[in-house]
């Protein structure tokens, strides 16, 4: 609900007087000219927060359209030819890396990346998830060393309280997404 995206942004410090926000009709155009349906909770996310980094401008959030562009965007066709370079490698990858390796080729195929992180990672939807019952998206987050990826759930909320803002610790994901504690922080600068 919006409310609660109003009521979280009510308990953060944001680091700037206004903010960068996406309108509903430019919401409604990028999910009409792409064929996409936004999740819900990220389409009610960037009417209240709209663009900017969530904790030590750490977690860039992107919405639909910022600064005269479309900010949400497809994997690129560089990222899969780069993925698609090591495919002469796996000979020499354990099984873990195979596995991995094979997991994310598959899904940059239907990934629709909304965030990145200043570590060099991606977070994105797999659009071959969606669900009319909680209007979403797998989500999962890839790194782009080492080819790991990992699913951190499927509610833009809870991604945005649990894992953007600490608020649940993921122990139980790989080391390359575990924020450490002095990238968590209850700030939003926009972007």
């Amino acid at each position: 609900m919006i409310s609660d995206w109003q009521k979280l942004l009510e308990q953060i410090e944001v680091q700037k007087d206004s903010l960068t926000l996406a309108t509903e009709a430019e919401i409604l155009e990028f999910e009409k000219r792409n064929g996409i349906i936004l999740p819900a909770g990220y389409k009610e996310y960037c009417q209240v927060f709209g663009q900017g980094q969530i904790g030590n401008a750490v977690i860039d959030i992107h919405i639909p359209f910022c600064y005269g562009e479309f900010q949400l965007e497809r994997f690129t066709k560089d990222e899969k030819e780069t993925l698609e370079f090591h495919d002469g490698d796996t000979m020499y990858y354990d099984e873990i890396e195979l596995n991995n390796y094979r997991l994310l080729k598959k899904l940059l195929n239907f990934g629709l990346v909304f965030a990145t992180i200043c570590k060099s990672q991606s977070f994105f939807w797999d659009l071959n998830t969606y669900s009319d019952d909680d209007k979403s998206y797998d989500i999962y987050g890839m790194s782009y060393h080492g080819f790991v990826s990992c699913k951190l759930g499927r509610d833009f909320f809870r991604f945005v309280c649990d894992y953007c803002l600490g608020m649940k610790k993921y122990d139980d994901i790989p080391l390359e997404f575990q924020l450490e504690d002095e990238d968590i922080a209850w700030i939003f600068h926009d972007g």
